[in-house]
């Protein structure tokens, strides 16, 4: 369904409490931005990916850990020419009331709206940390994996 998000055109996505993405697309754009019930990281794999949230833009590196809340417009452009590597990872912010739970630890505030602005949710990842949340991530595939191209979605 295609809304009016302030100045931009957004249309929102459904896709479930739990969508999770690994793979390639080629020659990828969105066109729109689009939000979504659930929260949503994303782990970029390919320099010069620009991100639009919140009305910030800025270009990703290889190895950045990008966090949406949810129902927040946003939109994730790859590069000319480059093919766009990620994992995508989305779900309902439930999922992170209960991990805040067991850990006494607020992660929620990473994902409300207003929390944080823009370049401040995105984190570099490097070293040993990009290792292991790429095992951690692949770990996920065989449960929650989709193969089809997510273009519209993330």
């Amino acid at each position: 369904m295609s809304e009016k998000s302030g100045s931009v055109s957004a249309f929102r996505d459904e896709l479930g409490e739990i969508y999770f993405y690994k793979g390639i697309s080629k020659h990828w754009v969105m066109e729109n931005y689009h939000y979504h019930s659930t929260c949503e990281i994303i782990l970029v794999l390919t320099n010069g990916v620009t991100v639009e949230v919140n009305g910030s833009r800025f270009k990703t590196s290889y190895g950045d850990l990008l966090l949406f809340c949810s129902n927040e417009p946003h939109r994730v452009i790859a590069a000319e020419n480059v093919d766009h590597n990620r994992y995508v990872l989305m779900f309902h912010p439930d999922v992170i009331s209960k991990m805040s739970q067991a850990l006494g630890h607020d992660c929620m505030k990473y994902f409300a709206p207003g929390a944080t602005e823009g370049i401040s949710r995105r984190i570099n990842l490097s070293g040993q940390a990009l290792v292991n949340l790429i095992a951690m991530l692949d770990r996920l595939d065989p449960y929650y994996s989709v193969r089809q191209d997510p273009a519209a979605h993330t």
